[in-house]
C-alpha cells in the first residue's frame, strides 16, 4: 500500500518536473531518465495497488477465520445450557456483522492509517528539502485531514454506531424469525404482523446508519477543504520563492503537484473513525458473549480417558441453573438422581415436560455442573476428565436433529469425516433408510434441503440417529427420538435404533411410553428424581403422558 501510494505522489511530482522542463527545449537526453520514471511509477501504481488488494483481502480472511473459530470454541462449552436465552438470529448477526467489523479494523484503519502516515512523512520531507514553508503547510494539512478529520466524524457520530450494532443485531433476529418461523406464521394469518416487525427494524437500522452517514460526510468536505489549503498555500508559498530565485522554476511545479497529491494517502482516513468505533462496539459486543463464564470449567486433569465400553454412574445427582429460578418452588431441577449405564444395556427415561430430561442430559453430557453426587465413568470421576473427553464416549441424539442444506454424505460425514460412502450406505441401511437411499437417483449426494426440509421427519431423525451412530460412542443417549411421529413411525424408529446400536449402552428420553418391552429398564423422572416405574401413574392425553404421584399404584400402558 505504501509503494502504490508513494508511486501515486511521485508520478504527480515526476510527470509536474517532465513538462515544466520539457516547456524549456533542453536537449531530449536531459528528459530521458524522467520519461523511463513516469513509466515506471505508473505502472508501479496499478501493479502495486493489485498487490496490495490481494495482501488485504488475504490477511482479512485469515483475520476473520480465525475470529470465527475462536469464537465458535469459546461458545462450546456454553452450549445448550449456557446459550439458552441468547436468539440465534443475534448469534448470526455476531458471528457475520459484528467479526466482519472487527476484521474492518486491519484492513480499513490500520493499514490506510499506516500507510498515510510513512507516505504522507515521506512527501513532507521531499518538499521540505525544496521549500521548507510549503512543507510545514503540507504537514499543516496532512494533520488535518488524517487526524483532525477522523476525531471529527467520531464525534459527529455520537452514539450512532453503537446503536447501529443493536440495530442490526434486531433486525437479524427479525428476519431469522420470519424465515424459520414462516410455516406458522402463515397458518395463523401472522405474515404480514412478522412482516411488519422487518419492515420496521430496517427502518431504525436506516435512520441510525444515515446518522452515522453524516459524520462520514462531514469529514470527507473537511478532507476536501485540506486538500485545498495544501494546494493554495503551495501556489501562495510558491510563486514569492521563484520569483524571489529561492526556488527553480521548474520546481515548482514539483512543490505544487506533491501538495495536490499528497492529501490523496489521507482520502481513506475519513473512515477510520467510524470504522474503529464500529469495530469497538462490535468487539465489546463479541466479548460479553465469548466472555460468558462457562457452566463447566475443567480443571487440572489427572485422570487418562476410559477405553470404551464405558460404564456410567450416576448416585445422588442434584443439578441445578447457576443464576436462575432452581425449579418449582425453588427446588433443584435433579434430586437424587441415580442411573446405571453399561454395555448392551437398554434404559428409558419417563416424564414430562418440566421433569428435568434436558437437565439430565445436560448433566450427562457435561455441558451443566451437578451441585452434588457423583458421576463416574468407569469409576473415574467425570470431574477429573475434560469435557469433551466425556463427549467423545457418550454421543447425543437431540430432540430437534439439525441438517445442513447440502447432501446426505456431507452430513453424515459430520458424525465421521473419514467414513468411506460404503460405510455410510451400511449404516443408513441399519437405521432403516436402505431401500429409501436405493430409490434416490442421486444417492448419497441427494441434497436433503434446508434444515431437511426434502425428507420427512422419520427420515430426517434416521439420518441423525445414523450420524451418531457413525461417531462409535460406546454410550448414546436420544432425547425424544420419536417427537412429532405416530405411534406406528415412533415403534419401527425405536425397533431399528436398538438393533442399529448393537452392544451399546443406550438411554432414551421421552414421554412417550410405547416401547415398554424394548427396555431393559424403566425409569420415572418427576418432580426431579428418578423412580422405577412402580409407585407413579402415566396417565396417556393424546400423544402426551402426565405423570402423576400414587401410592402403590402401577404403570398403565395407554390403549387405543
Amino acid at each position: 500500500m505504501c509503494g502504490a501510494s508513494a508511486c501515486a505522489v511521485s508520478l504527480a511530482a515526476t510527470s509536474g518536473w517532465l513538462i515544466a522542463r520539457a516547456a524549456q527545449h533542453p536537449p531530449v537526453l536531459t528528459l530521458m531518465v524522467a520519461a523511463v520514471l513516469v513509466r515506471t511509477f505508473g505502472i508501479g501504481r496499478g501493479v502495486l495497488r493489485y498487490g496490495e488488494r490481494l495482501a488485504a483481502h488475504d490477511a482479512a480472511l485469515r483475520v476473520v477465520s480465525a475470529l470465527r473459530q475462536r469464537i465458535f470454541q469459546a461458545l462450546i462449552p456454553l452450549a445448550p445450557v449456557g446459550l439458552s436465552d441468547a436468539h440465534s438470529g443475534d448469534l448470526l448477526s455476531q458471528m457475520a456483522a459484528e467479526v466482519d467489523a472487527v476484521q474492518d479494523l486491519y484492513v480499513r484503519a490500520l493499514l490506510p492509517a499506516a500507510g498515510a502516515f510513512l507516505v504522507g512523512l515521506a512527501a513532507v520531507v521531499c518538499t521540505a528539502a525544496l521549500l521548507p514553508a510549503a512543507a510545514l503547510t503540507l504537514a499543516l494539512a496532512l494533520v488535518l485531514g488524517g487526524i483532525g478529520v477522523p476525531v471529527a466524524v467520531v464525534c459527529a457520530e455520537g452514539r450512532a454506531s453503537r446503536k447501529a450494532v443493536q440495530a442490526r443485531g434486531a433486525l437479524a433476529v427479525a428476519v431469522v424469525d420470519l424465515l424459520e418461523g414462516s410455516d406458522e406464521l402463515l397458518v395463523f394469518n401472522a405474515s404480514e404482523a412478522a412482516l411488519e416487525r422487518v419492515d420496521s427494524a430496517d427502518r431504525v437500522l436506516a435512520r441510525v446508519e444515515r446518522r452515522a452517514a453524516f459524520g462520514l460526510s462531514a469529514g470527507t468536505a473537511l478532507l476536501t477543504l485540506a486538500a485545498g489549503f495544501a494546494l493554495w498555500s503551495a501556489l501562495r508559498i510558491g510563486i514569492p520563492a521563484v520569483r524571489s530565485g529561492a526556488l527553480a522554476g521548474v520546481m515548482l511545479a514539483v512543490v505544487v503537484l506533491i501538495a495536490w497529491a499528497a492529501p490523496e494517502v489521507v482520502a481513506d482516513l475519513p473512515r477510520v473513525g467510524q470504522v474503529v468505533r464500529r469495530a469497538r462496539a462490535a468487539a465489546q459486543k463479541l466479548l460479553v458473549l465469548t466472555g460468558s463464564p462457562a457452566l463447566i470449567v475443567d480443571q487440572l486433569i489427572t485422570q487418562e480417558v476410559p477405553q470404551s465400553p464405558a460404564r456410567i454412574r450416576l448416585r445422588g445427582i442434584t443439578a441445578s441453573y447457576p443464576g436462575r429460578d432452581a425449579g418449582r418452588n425453588g427446588r433443584p431441577v435433579l434430586r437424587g438422581a441415580d442411573l446405571d449405564l453399561s454395555a448392551g444395556r437398554r434404559v428409558v427415561v419417563v416424564g414430562d415436560s418440566g421433569a428435568g430430561k434436558s437437565t439430565l442430559i445436560a448433566v450427562l453430557l457435561r455441558f451443566l455442573e451437578f451441585d452434588s453426587g457423583s458421576f463416574t465413568i468407569d469409576a473415574v470421576s467425570v470431574r477429573d476428565l475434560r469435557g469433551d473427553d466425556v463427549r467423545r464416549l457418550i454421543g447425543c441424539c437431540q430432540q430437534q436433529p439439525h441438517l445442513f442444506d447440502s447432501t446426505i454424505r456431507a452430513n453424515l460425514l459430520i458424525g465421521n469425516p473419514d467414513a468411506t460412502d460404503a460405510a455410510l450406505s451400511e449404516v443408513l441401511r441399519r437405521v432403516g433408510l436402505g431401500d429409501w437411499l436405493d430409490g434416490l437417483p442421486q444417492g448419497l449426494n441427494t441434497v436433503v434441503g434446508p434444515r431437511g426440509t426434502q425428507v420427512s421427519g422419520g427420515q430426517l431423525r434416521r439420518i441423525a440417529v445414523a450420524q451418531v451412530l457413525l461417531g462409535e460412542f460406546p454410550v448414546v443417549l436420544f432425547d425424544e427420538p420419536t417427537e412429532g411421529l405416530d405411534k406406528a413411525a415412533a415403534q419401527a424408529l425405536i425397533s431399528d435404533v436398538l438393533v442399529a446400536t448393537g452392544d451399546r449402552a443406550v438411554l432414551i428420553v421421552t414421554h412417550r411410553i410405547d416401547w415398554f418391552e424394548e427396555a431393559d429398564e424403566v425409569l420415572i423422572l418427576h418432580a426431579g428424581r428418578l423412580r422405577p416405574m412402580h409407585g407413579l401413574t402415566a396417565q396417556p392425553v393424546g400423544t402426551r403422558t402426565l405423570v402423576s404421584m400414587t401410592s402403590g399404584a402401577e404403570l398403565h400402558r395407554p390403549t387405543g
